[in-house]
């Protein structure tokens, strides 16, 4: 589909993150059950958490603007989690070099989903689309929390027992 314009791209690039948002719960849950350390099990679950609640953001800013979520298929969130998928193979089970690699895939979603929702707000500012707009930075705080969370975790945790387990 040929976009015409900037409200054409949002609209655009807000159903492809709808859709990855979707795609990251499913994700999110498989690394929780992955993960060995009971702080990492705990932290994965809330991502999985915000996502549902952002999907429902989605939702009302969709309706809003009375777009349907067309099916599509996003190349970027497939590869993303097919790595996460990989890596959760190549780690042995209960060990934290699993969970390192555990929070090396969740970072990659997770700035992923920033820049889309940067993108999006930045859109949504210049569009003059307030309601998308609050729904938007919403997001964007919560998946700058979930990561700079995720990197304490792998700072104070994960990395220092992996270490020793070497």
């Amino acid at each position: 589909m040929e976009q015409t314009g900037l409200m054409d791209f949002f609209i655009t690039r807000l159903v492809d993150l709808y859709h990855a948002e979707k795609k990251f719960i499913k994700s999110f849950v498989a690394l929780s059950i992955a993960a060995y350390t009971e702080e990492l099990r705990t932290a994965l679950n809330s991502p999985s958490t915000e996502a549902e609640a952002h999907v429902n953001r989605l939702e009302t800013i969709m309706k809003s603007l009375k777009v349907k979520a067309t099916k599509q298929e996003c190349n970027i969130v497939s590869a993303l989690v097919e790595k996460a998928r990989d890596l959760i193979v190549k780690n042995e089970a209960g060990t934290p070099m699993r969970d390192a690699a555990i929070i090396y895939a969740a970072q990659h979603v997770e700035h992923y989903k920033i820049a889309s929702y940067t993108v999006l707000f930045e859109v949504s500012k210049e569009l003059k689309l307030e309601q998308a707009n609050v729904l938007l930075e919403q997001c964007l705080k919560e998946e700058n929390d979930t990561a700079a969370y995720l990197s304490q975790i792998a700072s104070n945790i994960i990395n220092p027992a992996a270490a020793k387990a070497d």
